[in-house]
């Protein structure tokens, strides 16, 4: 295996996949091509067992990228740094005027009284300044617990984490339907969101866009919209991690009003022109990671893209009578996705740069990953289920 690139890549699949030696193997013969790579000292420090070793490797990304807040986290945490989170409070949303139970009203865009119908406004400013200081965050393990939700159910089929109110059942899963549920007391130390996008329409609404998407495609069967029969219809908010970032990949470019001459026994043959340096720089905006495991990549392909322009800053009203799925991916993790996604999009990005005439080649030892802000996003979707000839979708 000589590509570097291939290299690395798979001993990272083999980190994820559990194989240690396996990756220990694969991420040492690339340091010993790329040895100024913190990325592979990172991916690297992830399989090692021993503390000091794993020291070792995060202590070489922290001198080869002095702004790596993941490995400080991960150093402070062999440290043995850890904070108790705060208990919770729980919240309860009750109008005034008959103390009935309030719901968030896609409609009305505020609060309404499921019993004699008084709504109350939702005030909440958009996001814009709902952005968290990343580098901050990961040196810190102080949570805020989701006061909103006292219990949760967890899926004993596809594993999935979903939160409910004080007074709320559930008794199968949204996501898979399985009954083979579990209730319990809410996972200790979630943090609050920053940031949620509100559900636009209700029920109704969504059954007929369901009864439209199965009437409307090229290779559905001709009597699937007239022998679909829905099980259920199920919105809930899904937790993303957004990133902010920034990444620079220098590179060299060729200059045709500088010219170097080329001497050949004393006698100039040719002018060849001078490569200059020159950085390709990407800037990402509200990069999504999904916090949770419920869903496919391939489902999670066809519910996006999310207008997060559209978020609005967190207000526990927003969830008032809706459930939300409780994120399963810790902010770390979720950073060190981001940071390989960020990188991969932009040296890809810079690769086909590289087609442009006067662009020589590309300094992957020297890329830059700058994670700036981040955010806890509740992102809107209604799950579905119908059956079809005796199976279920």
């Amino acid at each position: 295996m000589n590509d570097i690139h291939e290299l690395i890549g798979q001993g990272i699949i083999a980190a994820r996949k559990g194989k240690r030696q396996q990756a220990i193997r694969l991420l040492t013969e690339a340091l010993c091509i790329q040895p100024r790579n913190p990325r592979v000292w990172l991916w690297l420090a992830a399989v090692m067992e021993d503390d000091e070793k794993r020291r070792y490797c995060l202590e070489q990304v922290q001198r080869l990228d002095p702004q790596a807040q993941a490995a400080r986290v991960l150093l402070e945490r062999i440290d043995g740094a850890q904070a108790e989170a705060r208990p919770a409070q729980v919240q309860a949303f009750t109008c005034s005027q008959c103390g009935g139970r309030l719901r968030y009203d896609p409609d009305l865009g505020s609060l309404a009284c499921e019993h004699c119908g008084t709504s109350e406004q939702v005030y909440a400013p958009d996001a814009a300044d709902a952005e968290q200081d990343l580098q901050a965050a990961l040196r810190s393990d102080t949570a805020d617990e989701w006061a909103v939700f006292p219990n949760q159910i967890t899926c004993e089929q596809c594993g999935a984490v979903t939160l409910l109110e004080a007074d709320q059942i559930a008794n199968y899963c949204p996501f898979c339907a399985s009954a083979q549920v579990v209730l319990q007391p809410a996972t200790p130390g979630l943090i609050e969101p920053h940031a949620i996008i509100p559900f636009a329409f209700d029920e109704k609404q969504a059954r007929d866009k369901m009864r439209r998407w199965l009437g409307a495609g090229l290779f559905l069967p001709d009597d699937l919209l007239k022998l679909a029969r829905p099980k259920r219809l199920t919105p809930i908010y899904l937790p993303f991690w957004t990133f902010d970032g920034r990444v620079r990949v220098p590179c060299l470019v060729s200059n045709p009003r500088m010219r170097i001459p080329r001497v050949e026994a004393r006698v100039t043959t040719a002018w060849d022109e001078m490569a200059m340096p020159d950085v390709y720089e990407r800037d990402f905006d509200d990069l999504l990671i999904y916090a949770a495991q419920a869903l496919s990549a391939e489902a999670l392909r066809d519910v996006q893209p999310f207008e997060t322009a559209q978020a609005r800053a967190y207000q526990p009203q927003f969830l008032a009578g809706w459930e939300a799925q409780a994120y399963q991916i810790s902010l770390v993790d979720a950073s060190l996705e981001a940071h390989k996604r960020m990188y991969d999009q932009a040296v890809l990005e810079a690769e086909l740069e590289m087609l442009i005439p006067n662009r020589l080649a590309l300094g992957y030892g020297d890329v830059l990953v700058q994670q700036n802000s981040y955010k806890l996003a509740l992102l809107p979707v209604w799950v579905a289920a119908y059956s079809y000839r005796g199976q279920l979708y």
